[in-house]
Formats: structure tokens, C-alpha cells, sequence
């Protein structure tokens, strides 16, 4: 077999000398930039990255730099597929980092949808003077920020290395956005929070000129009492603040559209991000009153019954009017049209359900949580499911009445046989 093998190799290595392509690295690197050139940049670098790593483990090296490009002034992870973002590693992540020289071109990061990653693969931009914003949410434009299941990204890999940025000499970060768990865990004895608090004095004691785009007025604004990054409890905890994401521009929040009469700059309710109205416009939402990007707008619900629009952040933070949508069909309902109680949620499986999925579950029998969604049945299904229970009960009693009628019948079996012996005894005249 190995004799075998070793035919196979030599047989490759002549067809190779011949001319014959047996792999991507043996094409030219005309054709391999040509067809580097359909990709995404992401996909690019790591395409670049695949070529220069062979089997056996090279370390990077420049003949394939020319695939990988030279413009990476913004890197989004979002630019690739969502499917092949989220199966992306640390080492990945590092790795391509390492190959663009990030930590010296990089001036805007965003992770979206690497939901497969500490955070450790960010050790390449440490100490970063360049880069200017960072995307840390996982989320995609229009995409709400927190996850079913929480991505493992974690403090403990990612604040040292944002540490190492802040306190690099000429550091130009401007702009941060957290993981939605970071923030909905915020404490003040947190190591986040410290590091947030070396964050603001790092700005303060930066950006003492700041001004207002609009009126020139300073920036953190000393009346609102509000730093960079929000550090009170709340839904602004750990967001940016006064700065616009989309083109760098600081604003205070007294500044107005006055043809419109809205905020210059204003945070989206449902993806948090802040921008200003010449980037990105902001409208409110019909039901909960927030504003709500034009990303996100995209992305909206609405109320099954009167149809009034529903930003993905009223289900998630409730907003004036609480929202209800049920987990299990989708449908939603505003708090006015949920005033007659067709939709619940469960205190014990923290499940949101209409009265339609609850009744369908309970007739075929699919209801898993007893202790609590059985209670939130209509009336007349509590009292069928109370009756099945009756049923239940009396079906367990005439089981054990057969059962106790059968011993009854073995008790009587056995005396009359005493009592014949008892007879036989006596008439053998045998004293008993």
C-alpha cells in the first residue's frame, strides 16, 4: 500500500512538471487576481491567506498580497456570507488581521456575524494608532443586537487589547459598539464598566476641543451629564454617544432638523447605533415612539389586528406599549389590540403565546410546559383539560376497583377451599 502511494506522489510530481495545474497555487497569479477580483475584500484576504498556507504550513508570505488588495481602510465581516461569517475562528480572524497588516491600515472594523468567536483574534491590532471604530455588536445593519444564545465573545479576550488602544500614544478611536450581553450585564464593579471609564477620560483628556458639527457648541455637552459612552443604568449603558457612526461627526442632542423638527443625531431604538439625519434618516415608530433607522425600518412587524408598524426594539425592550408576539407563529399584537387577552406569556417558560397556538398545541396534546401554559388556556379549554384530568382519575379508580374485585375473588376462592377442607376433616371424624 505504501509502495502504492509513494507511485501515485511521483506519478502527480511528472504531471506537474508537464504543465498540468494539480492545485490553485500552481495557476498564474494573473488569473488567481482575476478571479480574487469577484470577492468580497473579506473573502479576498482569506482566499489570499488559503493560497500561502499550504499543507505544509508555511508562514504568510507577499507573492499573493496582490490578491488580497491594499485598500483596507474599512474591514466588515458582513460583506461575506452570513453562514461562512459565523463558522469563522479567533485563529481566522487573526490570521487575516496578520496578512492586511491591520493594526497599520484598518481604520474601521466591524465582526458582523462572527458569532464563533472570543474575541482573541483581535490580539493583531493591539496597540492600533489607525483605526478609528470598531464594531464589536456581531449585528448587521437592520439586525437586532441581541441573540438567542450568546455569542462567546468575552471581556476578558477583547478589553486588553482595546486597553492597548487607548493607551497607545496618538490613539484615533472614536467610536465603539458593544456585544448587546456586555451591556444587558453591565455593572459598575464590572471589569467592562472600568474599562468604559478609561475610555471616556481618555477622550476628555484627548478631545477638549470637540465641537458641535452644527453649533459649534463643545461636545460631551456639560448640561447633559452624559460621557462618550453612557455609564448610567438603562438602554444607554455602554452605547456611544454624540458621535455619528456613518461619518465620524460629533453633534449635541440639541440641535435640530427644523424642517422636519427632529434631532440632528439620534440612537436607533432597535440597533442602537447612532447617526446623524444627513447619514442615515430616523423616523419614530408608530407604536413605541423611538426613533428607528432606515436600516432597521426595513425589518419592521406590525400589529396583526389594527396593522400599526412595530420596530424590532419594541419587542425588545418594550417601550411604552409592550409588545406581544408569539413565539411559536409569529404573530404580533400591540397593547391595545392584546387588551382582551389573546396573547400571553408564560412565568415559567418565559414564552410568549396566542390563545390559537395554545389551543392547537393543547388538542394535540403538545403543551410541554404544565406547570405554566396549561393555566393561561382559555376558559372553556381549562375546563376540558380539568375534565380530562377528572377522566383520568376515574379511569385509575376502576382500575384499581378490577383490580380489588380480582383479589376479592382469590380470597373467596381460598375460603371456600378451607371450608371444604374444614368438612372432609369432620367427616373422617378427625378432631380440628
Amino acid at each position: 500500500m505504501k509502495s502504492e502511494t509513494t507511485n501515485n506522489n511521483s506519478i502527480k510530481r511528472r504531471k506537474t512538471e508537464q504543465g498540468i495545474v494539480t492545485c490553485l497555487s500552481d495557476l498564474p497569479i494573473g488569473i488567481l487576481e482575476h478571479t480574487a477580483g469577484f470577492l468580497a475584500a473579506p473573502s479576498r484576504a482569506l482566499f489570499a491567506v488559503a493560497l500561502t498556507n499550504d499543507e505544509n504550513n508555511n508562514s504568510p508570505g507577499e507573492n499573493y498580497s496582490s490578491i488580497a488588495g491594499s485598500d483596507w481602510g474599512t474591514l466588515d465581516f458582513g460583506e461575506i456570507e452570513k453562514e461562512l461569517a459565523a463558522r469563522l475562528s479567533d485563529y481566522d480572524i487573526s490570521t487575516v488581521l496578520q496578512y492586511i497588516e491591520a493594526v497599520n491600515t484598518v481604520k474601521r472594523l466591524r465582526l458582523t456575524n462572527c458569532t464563533n468567536i472570543t474575541g482573541a483574534g483581535l490580539d493583531p491590532l493591539r496597540g492600533s494608532t489607525i483605526i478609528e471604530q470598531i464594531d464589536l455588536s456581531l449585528a448587521g445593519d437592520g439586525e437586532n443586537p441581541r441573540f438567542d444564545i450568546d455569542p462567546p465573545i468575552s471581556c476578558l479576550d477583547v478589553l486588553p487589547i482595546l486597553d492597548s488602544i487607548i493607551a497607545a500614544e496618538g490613539c484615533a478611536l472614536n467610536y465603539l459598539q458593544f456585544p448587546f450581553k456586555w451591556r444587558a450585564a453591565g455593572s459598575t464593579s464590572s471589569y467592562f464598566h472600568e474599562f468604559i471609564e478609561r475610555y471616556n477620560e481618555m477622550r476628555d483628556a484627548r478631545d477638549t476641543a470637540t465641537k458641535c458639527f452644527s453649533c459649534n457648541e463643545q461636545v460631551p455637552s456639560q448640561g447633559y451629564g452624559l460621557p462618550w459612552i453612557g455609564t448610567s443604568g438603562g438602554g444607554i449603558y455602554g452605547v456611544h454617544c454624540w458621535t455619528c457612526w456613518q461619518c465620524s461627526k460629533y453633534y449635541c442632542y440639541d440641535c435640530r432638523d427644523e424642517e422636519v423638527d427632529k434631532p440632528l443625531l439620534s440612537g436607533c431604538h432597535t440597533c442602537q447605533w447612532e447617526y446623524c439625519r444627513e447619514c442615515v434618516k430616523l423616523e419614530n415608530c408608530e407604536n413605541c415612539g423611538g426613533f428607528v433607522c432606515e436600516h432597521c425600518s426595513k425589518y419592521e412587524d406590525e400589529c396583526n389586528r389594527c396593522h400599526i408598524k412595530l420596530c424590532s426594539g419594541c419587542h425588545l425592550y418594550g417601550g411604552p406599549r409592550l409588545v406581544y408576539k408569539c413565539s411559536y407563529c409569529g404573530v404580533s399584537h400591540c397593547n391595545d389590540c392584546n387588551s382582551d387577552d389573546m396573547m400571553h406569556c408564560c412565568e415559567y417558560c418565559d414564552k410568549n403565546c396566542c390563545n390559537s397556538c395554545r389551543l392547537r398545541m393543547f388538542h394535540e396534546g403538545g403543551i410541554e410546559c404544565v406547570a405554566g401554559c396549561i393555566k393561561l388556556l382559555p376558559h372553556e379549554a381549562a375546563l376540558i383539560h380539568q375534565s380530562r384530568i377528572l377522566q383520568q382519575e376515574v379511569e385509575q379508580l376502576k382500575n384499581e376497583n378490577r383490580e380489588l374485585k380480582l383479589e376479592n375473588n382469590v380470597v373467596k376462592r381460598e375460603i371456600r377451599e378451607l371450608k371444604r377442607e374444614n368438612k372432609a376433616l369432620r367427616d373422617y371424624n378427625v378432631p380440628v
